[in-house]
């Protein structure tokens, strides 16, 4: 968690800094002696002192299970731009997407602060810690040497006005739960999916493994986990799109995690999937890295109808034109379950329905906050041993749910899957997530349409009964998930509610 330093916590944040730079020092053989200035020997809490009362600079820490391990700070000047400084992680702490976070957080804080650009400097020697930089989107812009240091100063900034609409161009796909598109009875659906993508402009590349079959895919997850990582390292690959669901994306937890690979691996791309990719969703949460929910090739892509469904369309054209999805509104209509996949059902319409649009169950219709969750069946096996015993293990192990603390002021989005549980299921679900105290913390919650509409009435009850918050705002029936047609729905961006204007805005 990261929150503002305290005065009293000068000393404790001097040291957390020395410690964290001593490493540099150790490395580039910098001593007290050499460099009396440098960070490691020159931070003291009268210096931190003199930034808090004397440059009114922000100061924040991160915190991991209350022991402080990161920190930074901020110096705002008046022509629109920002200092950072002593961006530190303590070295027991570092490879865990720690300073990403760090660095995110000072990005959306500046701009919060209407700078327009954030400037900093580094040991130019440490060309790791350049790269780094660069990759989160810093544009080295020169070099210094002074004669108080044994080294040269490296400056690199970071544009933070609004980026230009980010076009994709190149997607991977990737098959993180079921190997379904390695089979072929699919791959005439396959051969549709790639086709409009194609159509789109877009150069498809499938991952090494994602089209290895069912039996493969199950038996290997630790390759689907290198497609991933692949697919993040991969400069020219500006998004990647999940296959399809399935129920065990669980088990590449151990190769994401275990020695940092997914921390070190990720970049800013767009990732989108549902139904079990919530599991790969909370994954890229824990490090920092925003996503986008809602669709799947398979499921979208490939749509059998004559063209993908319109309402689903226009948010998929939005996202690979833009890089983000503005608002979100209801469809129109709502489509039946599609009961046969072969070939003699492509161009086959379903059947439609008129849709109510999004439905508010109690509470204010006006609420905010960054939204996050997925489908209610994965959040339910992180908590039941049921579907696979070693999920609720492996989850816990890797603390893959978020805290309450993470939970607060989010709101949360719960969807159900083709399974359509029961409301003796859907209720324990509810009770599960009770349990963790995320109802306590959220500012709202959000509830997909089930497939068909089934439990529809029931899961409403459900939802206003086992949560007992009266004042809490439950919102239902949004096009999310299963049910088609499906919208986008980014994952960790500023989000606004409104229930009365039936509209969901984001502010990126």
């Amino acid at each position: 968690m990261i929150r503002p330093v305290q005065r009293d916590e000068l000393s404790s944040c001097a040291s957390l800094i020395r410690k964290s730079f001593q490493t540099v020092a150790d490395e580039f053989g910098f001593t007290p002696e050499n460099a009396p200035r440098f960070t490691a020997f020159a931070t003291t809490e009268e210096r931190l002192l003199f930034h808090l009362d004397g440059e009114h600079r922000l100061m924040f820490l991160d915190e991991e299970n209350g022991i402080p391990c990161g920190y930074y700070s901020l110096r705002l000047q008046e022509n629109g731009s920002c200092d950072l400084g002593n961006l530190a992680v303590l070295p027991e702490y570092r490879h865990r997407g720690i300073g990403g976070l760090l660095l995110r957080h000072a990005m959306e804080t500046a701009r919060a602060h209407h700078c327009d650009v954030m400037e900093l400097s580094i040991v130019e020697e440490n060309q790791v810690l350049r790269r780094w930089y660069e990759r989160n989107g810093a544009i080295h812009t020169g070099t210094e040497k002074f004669d108080f240091f044994p080294f040269t100063c490296g400056y690199l900034k970071i544009d933070l006005q609004a980026p230009p609409a980010k076009k994709i161009q190149n997607i991977a796909i990737v098959s993180l739960s079921s190997g379904i598109i390695g089979e072929p009875s699919v791959q005439f659906e396959v051969d549709i999916g790639v086709r409009r993508l194609q159509e789109y402009g877009l150069n498809v590349k499938f991952m090494p493994h994602a089209r290895m079959g069912l039996q493969y895919v199950f038996d290997h997850p630790k390759e689907r986990a290198e497609d991933l990582l692949t697919a993040f390292r991969d400069p020219d690959i500006d998004m990647i799109l999940c296959a399809i669901g399935g129920d065990d994306t669980y088990r590449l937890l151990p190769y994401l995690f275990d020695h940092n690979e997914l921390a070190e691996a990720v970049s800013d791309k767009v990732f989108l999937g549902f139904s079990d990719t919530t599991i790969n969703h909370l994954m890229l949460h824990k490090i920092g890295l925003k996503t986008f929910y809602g669709q799947a090739f398979l499921s979208d892509l490939c749509e059998l109808s004559p063209e993908m469904h319109p309402y689903t369309r226009k948010y998929f054209e939005e996202l690979i034109t833009t890089g983000h999805i503005r608002e979100i509104t209801p469809s129109d209509c709502w489509y039946s379950e599609r009961q046969e996949f072969s070939p003699d059902q492509v161009s086959k319409m379903l059947p439609s329905h008129p849709n109510a649009g999004f439905e508010l169950l109690q509470g204010s219709p006006v609420f905010s906050g960054k939204i996050l969750g997925g489908c209610i069946d994965s959040m339910f096996d992180f908590f039941d041993p049921g579907r696979y015993a070693d999920m609720p293990v492996l989850c816990s192990r890797y603390r893959l749910f978020p805290d309450a603390e993470d939970w607060k002021g989010r709101i949360l989005l719960l969807e159900s899957s083709e399974e359509k549980p029961t409301p003796e299921v859907y209720r324990k679900s509810l009770e599960y997530l009770k349990g963790t105290g995320v109802f306590d913390a959220v500012s709202g919650v959000l509830a997909g349409k089930p497939m068909d509409e089934t439990y529809a009435d029931e899961y409403k009850k459900l939802l206003v009964e086992v949560i007992g918050k009266p004042d809490l705002p439950i919102v239902f029936n949004l096009n999310i998930g299963h049910a088609m047609p499906r919208c986008i729905m980014p994952f960790g961006v500023e989000a606004t509610v409104d229930v009365n204007r039936q509209v969901i805005r984001f502010a990126e």
